[in-house]
């Protein structure tokens, strides 16, 4: 019997008596005859809702519905009270840079704890290289030793326990911002004189990640940067960003220290105190659009994940590979990524995005996103190891399909940073600095993600900027911006709104007091979202072929503004090594494919994909005589005669449950002369050579009794007709063809939807059970 993966329902229990929880969770089971059954059931977990009993073991029984199992009667015995820090809100403040003028900043924290009673939650920023000079090295000036990491004195804290100490007193929650960067020529605040904090007493210089150009990322006069994330080796830099993270969590989440006031944790890895990857490099005076990820570890650990189990779609060889890129490597470790070959401080951010369109592009941006995942997953790991009692968030500089910077950053999927995170911090809210409507499309995108929203104002943000990145605009012009962003988050359903002080700032300091207050109405009562009728959707696919562009198209078509909102679907999110060709994600992760430039099928399971027409399994045929349909659909692209408008759609079959069990994407179409050769056509008349094999077989299990599967087509450029019948004209309480072959075209940019009911689908004969779809562009 197959059982898919616990998926969580939101759902936490606290238990009365101890501080034990318990999460609500779904699974399906799919019996041998295939037939489905969804359980809902209580596992036990931490606060978050993250599984501590990793075999599994169900608590009281599985429940039909989730309603069933919220039931009270039906929680687990003991469990009595809802924790629902995802609808906590909070007004959070945080004062940057704290630890150069520590005074300062008390001074801040008091004036608005005194002024501001709505703040909740202050936020500290945790900066590596003020508490350790090197990870292990012996060096010394004068008599005085270098702060060793693997020592990991109680004095190398000093400032931060003075600071943190004095933010508990005020009675808020407390959450850290970890920042697990280094310079390339930061010095030491206790050793001006020495370059320690850098890199080179950590994990070498060498060893920062680097551009396409050889050049370690390194941003701005410090040189901030991260080491390659492929690299997990003992001694690595991802194993001395792991152990600091490990260690800030540990002090601050013990009871002598922060304990129950612990809110949130979250790591950044960039100069721009993001999670993501740098879009830029410093070399010399010169800073200008780069990309990460070229780091000889990180090349090496793309050409293993191309071909390993982590990667959904991996390639079986290398000759699957040389199909889908079109290029010719002779095995995998000849395999490079993708380079634009411009000069650095040349190559602007469009080329670098432009990387991404091809197929080689996208498995190098799914490969660099799975990095990203990874090294999250372990840190989120660490807190709930170490600090239960916390969250674990994640600080995007942006995510949405207006910034053109989110592609280099690696951080469109909201949906996978949802399986990972909490909550997530991003730019969520409209810049009328930039005076366009695209801006606000961070509300609608930001949709997608499915935990607690989170965002910041900050006065850096909104205004115009000198060539040393000084804002230029004064607090007039910056204070209306800020307050109309804020706006827009609280309407649109942030959580967690932070605002950012510097005291020496002065006249943004008093002018973020200002804003404060004007968003206090909205914050106590919010409007609520309003989308009408207006709705949109982009895939993974789409954003990476257009660097975010056809997002924006999509959202503007259906009337998108500052003010006006729209639900803003993002499809086909985590194909974690699809290609990115919007594929079915971790739903749907096996995939099949004669000419994957054009089309590609995903499946739910392997045995789905199981055909004698690609996968010789003589034995277990007979089983598949008796308890599957087949199913024939196009192996090629909707193809016309040249000078017809070529058109493409998207095939999905789910069952009566909801599940959805193959889809089929088409990402072009072609026409009879295109290319010349295997995909010119998917008719014998037209097939050029003829002896390519027509159509994609595979088999689903029968329905249950009262079940049914949906045939749906999306149609995309112009209208095609869509067929589902039995290919056995004669096939006993079958479709027959000619009772379909005259039927109207569905229309361009529409969906049709044809149900199978069980009872069409039990012929005895399995030949008389094949059933036939066609989406054919007559003309």
């Amino acid at each position: 019997m197959a059982t898919s993966k616990p998926e969580f329902q939101g759902k936490v229990l606290k238990h009365a008596s101890s501080n034990n929880y318990c999460g609500l969770y779904k699974r399906r089971l799919i019996n041998t005859s295939g037939v489905v059954a969804t359980q809902y059931y209580w596992l036990p977990t931490n606060q978050n809702g993250d599984i501590v009993d990793q075999r599994g073991n169900i608590m009281n029984g599985t429940f039909a519905s989730a309603e069933t199992a919220n039931d009270s009667g039906n929680w687990p015995s003991g469990y009595d009270t809802f924790v629902d820090w995802q609808n906590e809100r909070f007004l959070s403040l945080m004062v940057s840079y704290p630890f150069s003028d520590i005074n300062a900043a008390k001074e801040a924290i008091t004036e608005w704890c005194n002024e501001k009673s709505g703040i909740n939650n202050i936020v500290v920023p945790i900066f590596w290289n003020d508490i350790f000079d090197v990870y292990d090295a012996e060096i010394s000036k004068g008599d005085v030793p270098a702060r060793r990491q693997v020592d990991n004195f109680n004095s190398s804290w000093a400032k931060q326990d003075e600071y943190l100490n004095f933010v508990k007193a005020k009675g808020k929650r407390v959450s850290l911002l970890v920042c697990l960067f280094l310079g390339r020529n930061t010095e030491s605040i206790a050793y001006p004189e020495v370059q320690y904090a850098t890199n080179k007493y950590f994990w070498g210089i060498n060893n920062n990640e680097k551009d396409e150009y050889g050049n370690g990322i390194g941003i701005t006069y410090y040189g901030d940067g991260h080491p390659s994330l492929a690299d997990k080796s003992s001694g690595s830099g991802r194993s001395m960003m792991k152990d600091f993270f490990q260690k800030v969590v540990t002090r601050y989440a013990h009871p002598d220290k922060l304990g129950a006031q612990l809110n949130w944790i979250s790591p950044v890895i960039t100069a721009q105190m993001e999670f993501g990857y740098n879009y830029e490099n410093t070399v010399g005076a010169l800073t200008a659009p780069a990309l990460s990820g070229y780091h000889t570890k990180t090349i090496e650990g793309f050409r293993t994940w191309l071909a390993s189990e982590v990667n959904p779609n991996r390639y079986e060889n290398i000759m699957a590979l040389r199909t889908k890129w079109g290029m010719y490597f002779e095995d995998f470790s000849d395999v490079t990524p993708p380079t634009t070959g411009i000069p650095f401080g040349i190559a602007q951010t469009q080329h670098f995005a432009a990387l991404f369109k091809t197929n080689r592009g996208k498995d190098w941006w799914m490969y660099l996103s799975y990095l990203l995942v990874d090294f999250a997953n372990e840190l989120k790991v660490i807190v709930n190891n170490y600090a239960p009692q916390a969250k674990f968030v994640l600080s995007f500089g942006g995510n949405t399909p207006s910034d053109e910077l989110v592609i280099m950053r690696g951080t469109y999927d909201v949906i996978k940073w949802g399986d990972v995170s909490h909550g997530i911090k991003t730019a969520f809210g409209i810049d009328t600095r930039q005076g366009k409507d695209t801006v606000a499309m961070s509300l609608d995108y930001i949709q997608n993600y499915p935990n607690k929203k989170q965002t910041e104002l900050h006065y850096i943000d909104y205004g115009n900027k000198d060539g040393n990145g000084k804002v230029i605009d004064p607090p007039s012009v910056v204070e209306p911006r800020m307050i109309d962003s804020g706006k827009a988050a609280i309407m649109n359903g942030v959580k967690d709104l932070m605002f950012i002080a510097m005291k020496s700032h002065n006249e943004y300091y008093n002018m973020l007091k200002r804003v404060y207050d004007a968003l206090m109405p909205y914050w106590v009562n919010p409007p609520a979202r309003d989308t009408g009728n207006r709705s949109a959707q982009v895939t993974l696919n789409d954003l990476l072929d257009s660097g975010g562009r056809k997002g924006v198209e999509a959202w503007e078509s259906a009337g998108g503004s500052n003010s006006l909102r729209v639900n803003f679907k993002f499809l086909n999110s985590g194909g974690g090594g699809d290609g990115g060709d919007g594929g079915g994600g971790d739903d749907l992760p096996y995939s099949m494919s004669l000419f994957p430039d054009i089309q590609t099928y995903y499946f739910r399971d392997n045995l789905s994909r199981n055909s004698y027409y690609y996968t010789t399994n003589p034995a277990i045929q007979p089983e598949y005589d008796a308890t599957r349909v087949p199913f024939l659909v196009s192996s090629h692209g909707i193809t016309v005669p040249l000078g017809v408008t070529k058109t493409k759609s998207h095939i999905t079959i789910t069952d009566q449950d909801g599940i959805v069990w193959v889809k089929m994407i088409q990402t072009k179409g072609v026409n009879q002369y295109e290319n010349q050769v295997n995909y010119s056509n998917n008719h014998k008349e037209l097939r050029n050579p003829p002896n390519v094999g027509e159509d994609c077989r595979f088999w689903l299990p029968i329905p249950p009794d009262g079940g049914w599967y949906d045939v749906k087509i999306d149609v995309f450029d112009a209208a095609c007709r869509f067929e589902v019948f039995h290919a056995d004209n004669t096939a006993p309480g079958g479709i027959s063809y000619d009772s379909v072959k005259d039927r109207a075209y569905t229309a361009a940019e529409t969906s049709e939807t044809i149900r199978l009911p069980k009872s069409i689908l039990t012929q005895q004969n399995v030949n008389h059970r094949v059933i036939k779809i066609n989406n054919n562009r007559w003309v």
